[in-house]
């Protein structure tokens, strides 16, 4: 439609001095089988600010009060600590999945018995809170990456990390996971 619009004469055709940057993007990455393994400012940029406006959840592994709630951003070290009880086991759990986490932890606190599954849930979540006591806001960084489970994460964390090595490290952990994920999807 637009073609024979400008070959008509209907809409204006200019051509530009030399190529813009994202046509040069769209070159370089034709020719590319797969991408990079850095990114480069851009791209490392807006990953860097999804990650932190992953919305997350720290819930108490003591009384089961939901210790903090938003953007990884707006986690700090103070809410590291439960308001309620002053205890420091923190499981990070997705935001919608926040229910299903206090009542696998109250499970828990009750010595009831679970399923499978649950109990493969309920062992993420009391790693991933063994994770934040020990590292901190790193912890939560590096769990609120998409697919990064509490070994992974562990992985990572027991590097001795910048900022942005750790944010590097994090967006390979992702790209190996999407890269394998369809291979965990009836993992036992």
């Amino acid at each position: 439609m637009a073609l024979a619009m400008a070959r008509d004469g209907r809409m204006a055709v200019h051509a530009a001095g030399s190529i813009s940057h994202l046509g040069r993007l769209g070159i370089q990455s034709r020719y590319e089988i797969v991408a990079a393994e850095r990114p480069e400012g851009e791209i490392f940029q807006l990953f860097r600010e999804r990650l932190l406006d992953t919305r997350i959840a720290l819930v108490c592994c003591n009384c089961l009060a939901t210790a903090a709630m938003g953007k990884v951003r707006e986690i700090t070290t103070d809410l590291l600590a439960c308001k309620k009880c002053g205890a420091r086991m923190l499981a990070e759990a997705s935001y919608n999945y926040l229910e299903a986490a206090k009542l696998l932890l109250r499970q828990n606190r009750d010595s009831k018995a679970f399923a499978k599954d649950e109990q493969r849930q309920l062992e993420a979540l009391l790693d991933s809170a063994a994770l934040v006591a020990a590292s901190g806001l790193d912890a939560v960084k590096v769990l609120a990456g998409r697919g990064v489970g509490s070994k992974t994460a562990a992985r990572i964390l027991a590097k001795m990390n910048t900022e942005e090595s750790l944010l590097r490290d994090i967006l390979s952990a992702e790209r190996q996971y999407f890269k394998t994920r369809a291979f965990w999807k009836d993992r036992p």
